[in-house]
């Protein structure tokens, strides 16, 4: 019997010709030999006690008849679907743009043989919708979960039923090139974290938002982290002013009697009796404000994630991919407006509360 093309039923994958395949001498079921070697055992074992012999009708993949099959040549390069980079064929991801060419599973000369697809390698600017993205019958990102289910039931009598895998295919691509429009700026940088985060690694220390936090919230339209962290800046400033400021008037006061500090034994006593009250305010100041840019730096790849992740699908949920690519437009991508907005905010609100506390 010919099993390639049914599907694993340990990993859910299809058996590919040029993989290691094994089959249950028992129920005859095909699985790879490495999710048999999960548990040395095969992976319907659980079934054997009530005589289960396995078919292809168990999970075999839907026919690709209705797509022309593609001829690819093993060492031809392929572009990739997004910026059109021409990468190894059993590349993980892009070259150029970082985006992720294992697709459930499937590299991309596999998905461009499942999907007879293969994206123009013209330009390296990302391309417009609808083409390579539309998903399903539609002209944007909507995704019908009954047609997974009952694709034939979906299609029209006149065009052929899309395979639930090609559908997943489809829709993981528009997803991943929504997250690169979405990022807009340094791509690279971005998905290289998220693939750290993803993989349940740490992502690195965002240098950005460690030097001008709150601001690279506001940048990356992280609004609400970014007020958070503007007003803890902000509460912070106003409750160590008075003693910061103290401090600048006793250093300001000594400052042109420098030279007699290291001569004048009495002169060094006086500001050190001055400082050493305001010391450990200051002291305290400086590591808080530290700690706060630290904690910025941290948690500015992983807020960014989850708010890419969230914002993207609910643009796939948008009815029409113009709709979607207003919505990416907005959501994503950087905003110096906001960075102005909360800088002269912020200068303006310092100032009413000088004038209130400092009569000034």
């Amino acid at each position: 019997m010919n099993y390639y093309n049914c599907l694993c039923n340990g990993c859910g994958q299809p058996l590919r010709e040029d993989e290691d395949i094994v089959v249950c001498p028992e129920c005859g079921t095909p699985q790879h030999r490495e999710c048999y070697k999960k548990e040395n055992r095969c992976v319907n074992a659980h079934l054997h006690s009530d005589s289960f012999v396995w078919s292809p009708a168990e999970g075999h993949v839907p026919s690709s008849a209705a797509v022309p099959a593609l001829q690819i040549p093993a060492k031809e390069k392929l572009p990739c679907p997004s910026c059109g980079h021409l990468n190894e064929p059993d590349a993980k991801v892009c070259e150029s743009c970082s985006m992720k060419l294992i697709v459930l599973g499937m590299n991309l000369a596999q998905t461009a043989q499942e999907t007879g697809h293969i994206a123009p390698a013209s330009s390296k600017k990302l391309p417009d919708y609808p083409a390579p993205f539309v998903l399903g019958r539609g002209e944007g990102f909507e995704y019908d979960n009954a047609a997974c289910e009952e694709p034939a039931a979906a299609a029209d009598e006149d065009t052929p039923a899309e395979a639930p895998q090609e559908q997943a295919i489809r829709r993981e691509q528009a997803r991943q090139h929504l997250v690169l429009r979405f990022i807009g700026t340094n791509t690279e940088k971005y998905l290289e974290n998220f693939s750290r985060l993803e993989s349940g690694r740490r992502a690195r220390f965002n240098f950005a938002a460690f030097f001008f936090a709150p601001y690279w919230f506001f940048y990356r339209k992280l609004y609400k982290p970014g007020i958070i962290f503007l007003t803890v800046s902000f509460l912070h400033s106003i409750y160590f002013s008075p003693a910061l400021s103290e401090y600048l008037t006793v250093v300001e006061k000594y400052r042109s009697m420098a030279q007699q500090l290291f001569t004048d034994e009495a002169l060094y006593t006086a500001i050190l009796n001055e400082l050493a009250p305001l010391m450990p305010t200051v002291s305290l100041a400086l590591i808080t404000s530290l700690a706060l840019k630290l904690i910025a730096g941290f948690i500015a790849y992983p807020l960014y994630k989850k708010y890419t992740d969230a914002s993207v699908a609910r643009i796939m949920s948008s009815p029409s991919a113009e709709a979607g690519l207003a919505a990416t437009a907005k959501l994503g991508g950087t905003s110096f407006i906001g960075v102005f907005a909360a800088f002269f905010g912020t200068e303006l609100l310092s100032y009413i509360v000088s004038m209130i506390m400092y009569g000034m």
